[in-house]
């Protein structure tokens, strides 16, 4: 069995790709926005598709940039939080 740092490194682990139910509220509210998009794009001209599809794409990259950011911090508190626990004995 291979240790988790290995499954890490050959991309057996990947947490950004877990799953969610369409029923959640993540799942609600990403139909609501894909539904509201659908309308949007219906009262937009060529012009503003391009425009609107510009500032969609910069903002999945803002979204993308901000989660790997928090995971990294999460990861990293984790860390210390492991480390709090095994470098200090109980009082």
């Amino acid at each position: 069995m291979k240790s988790i740092l290995e499954e890490l490194y050959y991309g057996n682990i990947d947490p950004c790709t877990s799953g969610f139910k369409i029923d959640s509220d993540y799942g609600r509210a990403l139909k609501k926005a894909y539904e509201s998009e659908e309308k949007l794009l219906k009262l937009l001209d060529e012009p503003a598709k391009l425009i609107f599809k510009d500032f969609t794409d910069t903002q999945i990259d803002i979204a993308a940039l901000a989660s790997a950011e928090k995971f990294t911090m999460g990861f990293k508190l984790g860390t210390l939080l492991t480390i709090e626990i095994f470098t200090n004995s109980p009082n």
